[in-house]
Protein backbone atom coordinates (compact mmCIF):
# COMPACT_ATOMS: atom_id res chain seq x y z
CA UNK A 1 0.00 0.00 0.00
CA UNK A 2 2.87 2.28 0.69
CA UNK A 3 4.41 1.99 -2.51
CA UNK A 4 1.24 2.44 -4.29
CA UNK A 5 0.35 6.10 -2.59
CA UNK A 6 4.34 6.43 -3.51
CA UNK A 7 3.38 5.84 -7.46
CA UNK A 8 -0.33 7.11 -8.08
CA UNK A 9 1.56 10.74 -5.97
CA UNK A 10 3.87 10.91 -8.28
CA UNK A 11 1.63 10.95 -11.28
CA UNK A 12 -0.05 14.66 -11.19
CA UNK A 13 -2.12 15.81 -13.83
CA UNK A 14 -4.27 13.89 -16.52
CA UNK A 15 -3.79 10.25 -15.34
CA UNK A 16 -0.89 8.57 -17.65
CA UNK A 17 0.92 12.11 -18.49
CA UNK A 18 4.84 12.83 -17.97
CA UNK A 19 5.94 15.32 -15.26
CA UNK A 20 9.47 16.65 -14.44
CA UNK A 21 10.08 18.62 -11.95
CA UNK A 22 13.11 19.45 -9.58
CA UNK A 23 14.27 18.58 -6.13
CA UNK A 24 16.45 19.61 -3.39
CA UNK A 25 17.89 17.20 -0.85
CA UNK A 26 20.15 15.79 1.09
CA UNK A 27 22.84 12.85 0.70
CA UNK A 28 23.71 10.58 3.48
CA UNK A 29 26.61 12.73 4.40
CA UNK A 30 24.82 15.80 4.28
CA UNK A 31 25.52 17.29 1.75
CA UNK A 32 22.65 18.97 -0.47
CA UNK A 33 21.82 18.18 -4.03
CA UNK A 34 19.80 19.58 -6.60
CA UNK A 35 17.96 16.81 -8.90
CA UNK A 36 15.66 17.29 -11.81
CA UNK A 37 13.16 13.97 -12.53
CA UNK A 38 11.55 13.40 -15.40
CA UNK A 39 8.61 10.12 -14.83
CA UNK A 40 5.82 8.57 -16.69
CA UNK A 41 3.31 6.77 -14.99
CA UNK A 42 2.55 2.78 -16.21
CA UNK A 43 -1.11 2.13 -17.24
CA UNK A 44 -2.75 -1.28 -17.36
CA UNK A 45 -5.34 -1.95 -19.94
CA UNK A 46 -8.27 -0.10 -17.47
CA UNK A 47 -5.90 2.85 -17.01
CA UNK A 48 -4.58 2.54 -13.40
CA UNK A 49 -1.77 3.22 -12.53
CA UNK A 50 0.36 -0.07 -11.99
CA UNK A 51 4.18 1.80 -11.92
CA UNK A 52 6.37 4.24 -13.09
CA UNK A 53 9.28 5.02 -15.85
CA UNK A 54 11.38 7.56 -14.04
CA UNK A 55 14.68 9.48 -14.76
CA UNK A 56 16.75 11.65 -12.31
CA UNK A 57 20.00 13.83 -13.00
CA UNK A 58 21.96 15.02 -10.37
CA UNK A 59 22.03 18.40 -11.90
CA UNK A 60 23.82 20.60 -8.40
CA UNK A 61 26.73 21.58 -10.25
CA UNK A 62 24.95 22.80 -13.38
CA UNK A 63 22.95 24.70 -10.94
CA UNK A 64 25.71 26.19 -9.14
CA UNK A 65 27.54 27.33 -13.31
CA UNK A 66 24.19 28.77 -13.81
CA UNK A 67 23.93 30.97 -10.75
CA UNK A 68 27.68 31.93 -10.83
CA UNK A 69 27.40 32.89 -14.17
CA UNK A 70 24.64 35.07 -13.18
CA UNK A 71 26.64 36.74 -10.58
CA UNK A 72 29.15 37.45 -12.77
CA UNK A 73 26.86 38.85 -15.38
CA UNK A 74 25.71 41.29 -12.73
CA UNK A 75 28.75 41.92 -11.46
CA UNK A 76 29.64 43.01 -14.80
CA UNK A 77 26.51 44.97 -15.88
CA UNK A 78 27.41 46.94 -12.38
CA UNK A 79 30.51 47.98 -13.50
CA UNK A 80 30.00 48.87 -16.47
CA UNK A 81 27.19 51.00 -15.62
CA UNK A 82 29.78 52.91 -12.96
CA UNK A 83 32.57 53.02 -15.78
CA UNK A 84 29.83 54.63 -18.23
CA UNK A 85 31.04 51.51 -20.50
CA UNK A 86 29.48 49.93 -22.94
CA UNK A 87 30.43 46.21 -25.03
CA UNK A 88 29.57 44.92 -28.54
CA UNK A 89 30.53 42.01 -30.43
CA UNK A 90 31.28 41.82 -34.07
CA UNK A 91 30.90 38.70 -36.40
CA UNK A 92 33.24 39.32 -39.20
CA UNK A 93 32.09 37.05 -41.99
CA UNK A 94 28.45 38.48 -41.48
CA UNK A 95 30.24 41.97 -40.94
CA UNK A 96 26.53 42.42 -38.17
CA UNK A 97 27.74 44.23 -34.98
CA UNK A 98 25.53 43.73 -31.53
CA UNK A 99 25.71 46.49 -28.80
CA UNK A 100 24.44 46.46 -25.57
CA UNK A 101 22.08 49.05 -24.19
CA UNK A 102 24.91 51.29 -22.91
CA UNK A 103 26.56 51.78 -25.62
CA UNK A 104 23.32 52.49 -27.60
CA UNK A 105 23.11 55.10 -25.07
CA UNK A 106 26.61 56.14 -25.14
CA UNK A 107 25.85 56.55 -29.27
CA UNK A 108 22.53 58.09 -28.92
CA UNK A 109 20.50 55.08 -30.11
CA UNK A 110 17.23 54.40 -28.48
CA UNK A 111 17.08 51.12 -26.33
CA UNK A 112 17.61 47.69 -28.27
CA UNK A 113 18.68 49.32 -31.74
CA UNK A 114 22.31 47.83 -32.46
CA UNK A 115 24.40 49.41 -35.23
CA UNK A 116 24.06 47.41 -37.84
CA UNK A 117 27.75 47.20 -39.73
CA UNK A 118 31.33 48.34 -38.90
CA UNK A 119 31.12 50.94 -41.35
CA UNK A 120 27.82 52.44 -39.34
CA UNK A 121 29.97 52.63 -36.39
CA UNK A 122 32.55 54.25 -37.98
CA UNK A 123 30.56 56.70 -39.36
CA UNK A 124 30.33 59.03 -36.27
CA UNK A 125 34.44 58.35 -35.73
CA UNK A 126 35.91 62.02 -36.37
CA UNK A 127 36.85 62.19 -39.99
CA UNK A 128 40.43 62.41 -38.67
CA UNK A 129 40.14 59.35 -36.41
CA UNK A 130 38.28 57.33 -38.96
CA UNK A 131 41.33 55.54 -40.66
CA UNK A 132 42.70 54.74 -38.00
CA UNK A 133 40.33 53.11 -36.32
CA UNK A 134 39.27 51.30 -39.26
CA UNK A 135 42.76 49.88 -39.84
CA UNK A 136 42.51 48.59 -36.52
CA UNK A 137 39.54 46.68 -37.04
CA UNK A 138 41.02 45.21 -40.12
CA UNK A 139 43.98 44.25 -38.57
CA UNK A 140 42.32 42.52 -35.96
CA UNK A 141 40.99 40.16 -38.24
CA UNK A 142 44.24 39.27 -39.05
CA UNK A 143 46.19 39.67 -35.99
CA UNK A 144 43.47 39.20 -33.39
CA UNK A 145 42.28 41.86 -30.68
CA UNK A 146 43.54 45.53 -31.41
CA UNK A 147 42.89 48.60 -28.99
CA UNK A 148 41.33 51.51 -30.95
CA UNK A 149 41.86 54.93 -28.70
Amino acid sequence: PARESRVEGAAQGPAGASWARGFSGLRRDGDSRRVFVIDRPLLDADGRIVGVVGVSEDVTEQRMLERRAEDLADRLALALDAGGLGTWRWDISANTLDWDDNLNRLFGLSRGRSVPTLSEFLSPVHHDARPGADAACQRSIQDGPATVQ
